[in-house]
């Protein structure tokens, strides 16, 4: 999470109201959270599982996607909740389909969740930002596009993750989540003496 953040700032306009025997509570989303940890895992890339003309031979499944975190949680202790996300970035050449799609052709980064038990794990596929995502982008505010494409897939899926966790909260009637709707937006810059467009 990013918070203080401006950007987070446009999550707390989101809201859940539960009905409790004759009483509604409503609570907001708040400008709130940290960091949790990192792992780099070295260990080679399993068979490819899926068929993609962007990156033949070199292709995870969604499945291979979340056996990856489920890995990584063990390793290290973690646990799911509504409250965190684990992201898994690859490397340049290696992409990724789901049932909605390919990486690149489709898609440059998702957003999901599957259970562990009851609890839900939510988590972010992140495929290599390469020049098929920077495409999608008008400009580079850092001169640098595969880093500031990475920086805005990671914020768009954690920004929808946070409004729409479980695929089933906020969307517009478009069928967009918050995060659709300024794709690749990246505003101007006006921090650091015009050199960037946010401070995180």
């Amino acid at each position: 999470m990013y918070p203080g953040h401006g950007l987070a700032n446009n999550n707390t306009q989101y809201y859940m109201t539960q009905h409790v025997g004759f009483f509604y509570y409503t609570s907001y989303i708040q400008n709130a959270g940290s960091f949790g940890g990192s792992y780099v895992d070295t260990t080679p890339y399993p068979a490819s599982g899926c068929s993609s003309w962007e990156t033949p031979g070199n292709c995870l499944t969604d499945a291979q996607i979340q056996a990856e975190v489920q890995k990584v949680m063990a390793l290290k202790g973690w646990t799911g909740g509504l409250n965190k996300m684990f992201f898994v970035y690859t490397s340049s050449g290696e992409g990724s389909c789901a049932g909605f799609g390919c990486a690149y052709s489709d898609y440059c980064a998702y957003h999901s969740y599957f259970y562990s038990g009851s609890t839900p794990v939510i988590y972010g596929n992140e495929p290599y930002a390469d020049t098929r995502c920077q495409l999608w982008s008008a400009s580079s505010p850092n001169g640098d596009p595969a880093a500031d494409a990475a920086a805005s897939v990671t914020s768009h899926e954690l920004t929808e993750a946070i409004t729409d966790p479980l695929l089933s909260a906020w969307y517009s009637a478009g069928g967009a989540e918050i995060g659709d709707l300024c794709a690749w937006n990246y505003g101007t810059n006006t921090w650091a003496g015009g050199a960037a467009n946010q401070s995180w």
